[in-house]
């Protein structure tokens, strides 16, 4: 296969635009001597050395691998990329997203001038990002859509259409989700068949940073340092699911600061603490 580096910066790129550190003020100044570099992004094609359809030149069949907002000038400075074919034409013939971050999901707006939906891959956890509180797919319904294609994080691999001979797999890696991620505090595990330990497997990475965890397809699981305590997060994951639906249904979620939910999650503490101990007496 073929890989192509489109981008290589941290979100911002580089100069970041509101940085005057060294780098970037040298950069600008023309006293570094370094290359300015969009925002991280790879392209990914079959190789075939018979120079056909998905081989070298223009006919090649790309997958994009993050769609950065950076894209339409990585595009342009890739003419591989448009092997004008037709009016409107692409050598892109999928997109790989391995988070539902700004820095790597933006650029989907700056493609949503496609003649057809676009194939899209992506885990559980980024396409419950992309539909909720960050609702790129949504929006991008009303211009030319996407056709969702679930990555499993159980080894098993995929491949991409378009791209033959190439096999894809993905593999977990530590780190938060993005701010309006509704995994960040509650975190969704990918499906496993129930009773299994594939189920087992999905939860295990979660599991010492989270005290509940939401299963894909399938329902939730709370734990504490007694049954009353799970109870009661179960009882908070639920509450909080019937106003997450009734706002969704009503088509506006106001969304408080990271300051204010820090002060609810306060009153939270000391709420459930107070019914924990209040039914603990009743015990006796």
């Amino acid at each position: 296969m073929k890989i192509r580096v489109l981008g290589s910066a941290a979100g911002g790129g580089f100069p970041q635009w509101n940085c005057n550190c060294r780098n970037c003020t040298g950069v600008r100044g023309g006293t570094l001597r370094a290359h300015a570099r969009t925002q991280s992004s790879i392209a990914v094609r079959a190789h075939d050395p018979t120079g056909g359809t998905h081989g070298g030149g223009r006919s090649a069949s790309w997958a994009l691998v993050n769609a950065s907002p950076d894209i339409l000038t990585q595009l342009r400075a890739n003419p591989d990329f448009q092997p004008a074919r037709s009016a409107r034409d692409t050598a892109i013939c999928a997109i790989v997203l391995v988070d539902g971050q700004v820095d790597h999901t933006t650029g989907l707006y700056m493609l949503r001038e496609s003649t057809r939906p676009w194939a899209l891959w992506c885990t559980d956890t980024v396409c419950a990002d992309l539909e909720l509180r960050h609702p790129i797919f949504q929006v991008l319904s009303h211009f030319c859509g996407i056709e969702r294609r679930r990555v499993a994080l159980d080894g098993s691999g995929f491949a991409v259409e378009g791209v033959p001979g190439v096999r894809w797999q993905a593999l977990p890696v530590a780190g938060k989700p993005a701010p309006y991620s509704p995994n960040r505090e509650v975190p969704l595990a990918d499906y496993a068949t129930p009773g299994t330990q594939e189920l087992v497997e999905s939860l295990e990475p979660l599991v010492h940073d989270h005290n509940a965890i939401l299963m894909a397809n399938h329902g939730v699981v709370t734990y504490g340092e007694d049954l009353l305590t799970a109870y009661m997060r179960m009882e908070t994951v639920e509450h909080f699911a019937k106003i997450a639906l009734t706002t969704h249904m009503l088509g506006k979620q106001n969304v408080l600061s990271p300051e204010r939910v820090a002060q609810l999650t306060e009153i939270r503490k000391k709420i459930e603490n107070a019914k924990i101990s209040s039914l603990r007496k009743q015990e006796f």
